[in-house]
């Protein structure tokens, strides 16, 4: 259980460094991701860097397909 901690704690910092990047990016807006969905990918590939899996999970039409094949590309 001592990794789960530590990649639960890593991905707190991780998440808010990268809402902390996109609210300084305002260009990041206009691409063909909307920014939770860009926030989503750069989660994902930094928790992958940390060798940490991640489960993306909300309603219903949020974009998870587009984000998951953003993070394959």
């Amino acid at each position: 259980t001592r990794q789960v901690n530590e990649c639960v704690s890593r991905s707190q910092e991780v998440l808010t460094k990268e809402l902390a990047w996109i609210d300084t990016h305002p260009d990041a807006r206009k691409g063909p991701l909307l920014p939770h969905q860009l926030l989503a990918v750069r989660w994902l590939v930094e928790l992958g860097k940390l060798k940490c899996g991640a489960i993306l999970a909300d309603q219903a039409g949020m974009g998870k397909t587009v984000t998951a094949v953003a993070l394959l590309d």
